[in-house]
């Protein structure tokens, strides 16, 4: 089949879904209302509140849940065939995927309160705990896995890595430079950033910065200690992490992630057009069966790679980007948006999964063996290679394009480790809070942060290469589709208490939970068989408080519905 048709289609399904679907959301779900005051435009603090253009937020926001499984997992996925990949992309991404990402802004903007809280209120004190503990997990490995997949991209990299740091920097030029002035210069100043910044990629692609082999410390011409490229690269991303978390979001975080966001936008626009142009012929099969599984389902792929599904990034929007929505009515544009963008990145892992080979025998030797967490960092490196191949078409310059696309999914994972260490430091702050003084704030704040990234640290480093993150990745898919679940049944529970339609949302937590049970419940076997009783166990405590919080949930949508008005949940007013 030609790549043109699955184009077509995903095409067709996009525009609709943005064009009727999310004005179905906007109208008639969640109602969205312009003049509702949301915390960052009623009470900003130039920290983490801080009212935001929707192009920046958006930009943002993609950049903060765009990490490098949106690029590795479909392909990885994709050793179950292209259909059943392709329909997810199409299928989940419109329906599911939008409808919990647009639905995160508006319950952030509605219920401004700590996760905690928020669960205590609508659910109960129970799922409370269980959703904070479930979330620190989520975020704890997403960290560990964040920093050693991108300390691995620039360890093998090393071109990009100068664009990287350089790009950063210009942020932080371009965020000071627009912090307090008028909306008009805006446009003009961005133009500006982004052209120097991929006259810089083009510029510094030639320079190549990285750790090759071990650092070997010797004392009397014997080696006493020798530290991996990948280990020391983990090292310096968790530092500029903790200082990057310090920061006003208006100063780093968020002029990066919009830079990096247009990178993105124009990476993609390179490849399909470069697709239309060559119209390559589907390799893959329609349905394929590995011979053996080390992994549950391609669901534990799907779930965190393709689309905005990933049930931490309910946690990304109520930590970081949710903080900065100006409008509740940006939420469509925003949230929206940005699932199709992912669906976008999604769709291009899998052509290039079901293309960039010679023949169907080719590509059945690459998928020879069932694939595991081991094939991330691999599928990334195949969907760089095979980018900058695929664009040679439009007569880029392999080199260029490779590391080009080097820059850009790095700088992504970059963008999704700042997040979730904010993010995680928040949560912190809610379970156990500072002092009252400033002092003790500031200085509480500094504390949290220092244990968030030790923490990840550890969790990245125990395995001594930097990927112990990558080992836990399907203990996250499994944490994030319960969240997933859990996000949907707080944004149901919500819509319920000020009595607009539930349907919808709550029929899709019930088919989220579905998925998460089919797949833990195949993964813990799949890790008893195989032995992995640590593995094992947390799937089984994670089950449980799944089973928890989906009773709890299920008596509170079965008691009568509380008489409060729409305004109540107002919490601004």
């Amino acid at each position: 089949m030609n790549t043109l048709f699955l184009l077509a289609a995903a095409t067709v399904a996009f525009v609709f879904g943005y064009r009727f679907y999310a004005k179905l959301l906007t109208l008639d779900v969640f109602r969205l209302d312009p003049n509702y005051s949301t915390r960052a435009q009623s009470r900003p603090d130039g920290q983490d509140y801080v009212p935001t253009h929707r192009h920046l937020l958006l930009g943002h926001h993609v950049a903060a849940v765009s990490g490098v499984t949106a690029f590795a997992a479909p392909a990885v996925a994709l050793a179950w065939g292209w259909i059943p990949v392709f329909l997810w992309i199409m299928i989940g991404t419109t329906v599911a995927a939008g409808t919990y990402a647009l639905g995160s802004f508006w319950l952030t903007s509605r219920h401004p309160e700590d996760l905690g809280r928020l669960a205590a209120g609508l659910i109960g004190r129970r799922a409370r705990i269980l959703l904070l503990i479930l979330a620190v997990a989520a975020l704890l490995i997403l960290i560990a896995a964040s920093v050693g997949l991108t300390a691995t991209l620039l360890t093998d990299f090393p071109g990009a890595v100068l664009p990287v740091v350089v790009i950063a920097f210009l942020a932080w030029v371009l965020g000071a430079y627009l912090h307090g002035r008028a909306e008009s210069v805006l446009l003009p100043t961005v133009l500006v950033a982004f052209v120097l910044s991929l006259l810089l990629i083009w510029l510094l692609g030639d320079i190549r910065l990285g750790f090759n082999g071990a650092l070997v410390i010797s004392l009397a011409d014997h080696a006493r200690i020798s530290i991996d490229g990948v280990v020391v690269w983990v090292v310096l991303l968790l530092v500029y992490a903790f200082h990057a978390a310090r920061m006003p979001v208006w100063k780093l975080m968020r002029p990066r992630g919009f830079l990096i966001a247009l990178t993105l936008v124009l990476m993609l626009v390179l490849f399909y057009a470069a697709i239309i142009v060559q119209h390559p012929l589907l390799l893959a099969p329609e349905f394929h069966s590995p011979p053996s599984t080390t992994s549950a389902l391609p669901w534990l792929f799907l779930a965190v790679g393709a689309g905005a599904l990933a049930g931490w990034q309910l946690l990304i929007v109520r930590g970081v980007t949710g903080r900065e929505l100006r409008r509740e009515t940006d939420s469509t544009y925003v949230g929206y948006g940005a699932a199709l963008i992912q669906g976008l990145i999604a769709l291009s892992a899998v052509l290039l999964g079901a293309t960039a080979f010679v023949d169907r025998n080719a590509w059945s030797a690459y998928y020879a063996t069932a694939p595991d967490v081991s094939a991330l960092p691999r599928a990334v490196t195949f969907y760089i290679d095979s980018y900058a191949q695929l664009v040679a078409a439009l007569g880029l310059d392999t080199i260029v394009a490779r590391y080009f696309a080097a820059t850009v999914v790095a700088s992504l994972s970059l963008s999704v480790l700042e997040a979730a260490v904010r993010t995680l430091k928040n949560i912190l702050i809610e379970i156990a809070p500072p002092g009252p003084t400033t002092f003790q704030k500031r200085d509480g704040q500094r504390l949290r942060l220092w244990l968030v990234v030790l923490a990840g640290g550890i969790l990245a480093l125990h395995d001594g290469r930097g990927l112990g993150g990558v080992t836990a990745w399907p203990l996250l898919a499994l944490v994030s589709l319960w969240l997933a679940a859990g996000g949907f049944g707080l944004i149901a529970l919500a819509l319920r208490r000020v009595q607009q339609p539930v349907a919808l949302v709550l029929s899709l937590a019930v088919v989220v939970a579905a998925v998460a049970t089919w797949s833990g419940i195949a993964q813990a076997w799949s890790w008893w068989e195989a032995e992995a009783w640590i593995k094992f166990g947390a799937v089984v405590v994670v089950l449980s408080f799944a089973v928890f919080l989906a009773y709890d949930v299920i008596s509170v949508v079965r008691r009568p519905l509380p008489s409060v008005s729409r305004s109540d949940s107002n919490l601004d007013t």
